[in-house]
């Protein structure tokens, strides 16, 4: 005879679960905010902490910049399950990711991620530039020269460099 808990430990279990899945949540949230270290939550695992019920799949696309096919890649270099926890990794496993995050750290501060915004005339490239400079002020554009007669609301040196024709031609002789 199959027994069935009593209603208050489905309940009790049903809400211990959400604040679980919360609790990684919020994990997941600072990683891909840049207010955790991925090495950071790596050690933390290794205790009672919320990261040690985390998938390394999960894990590994919280980070900024790896997604699905990284992941599989970064895994299958590893010779890491994607349905192990960071919990329950072994010595050799916890080791040599690790070793991944640490290169990855200092790949990523070394080559900053270089994005072209193209398109044809008057599509909204500068709409999108000015939100990017309004709302990610750490980000850095490169600012674009031209000869043409600066629009309304345009600002020279943030919009773009306006040049006569001679002073351009100058310039590319420099």
């Amino acid at each position: 005879m199959t027994r069935t808990p009593p209603p208050v430990d489905r309940v009790a279990a049903s809400k211990a679960a959400v604040a679980a899945r919360r609790a990684r949540a919020e994990v997941k949230q600072r990683i891909a905010s840049g207010a955790a270290r991925p090495l950071d939550v790596l050690a933390a695992a290794a205790g009672e902490h919320p990261a040690a019920t985390l998938r390394v799949t999960q894990f590994l696309r919280a980070i900024p910049h790896i997604g699905v096919t990284k992941t599989d890649r970064i895994l299958t270099e590893l010779r890491i399950s994607p349905v192990k926890r960071l919990g329950g990794l072994g010595k050799n496993q916890r080791a040599r990711l690790e070793a991944f995050l640490e290169e990855w750290e200092r790949g990523s501060a070394s080559a900053p991620r270089v994005v072209v915004l193209a398109g044809p005339t008057a599509v909204g490239k500068g709409t999108v530039s000015k939100y990017i400079r309004e709302h990610y002020p750490e980000v850095h554009i490169s600012v674009s020269a031209t000869t043409r007669a600066p629009r309304p609301g345009e600002v020279d040196g943030v919009d773009y460099y306006f040049f006569d024709d001679a002073e351009f031609d100058r310039l590319i002789e420099a």
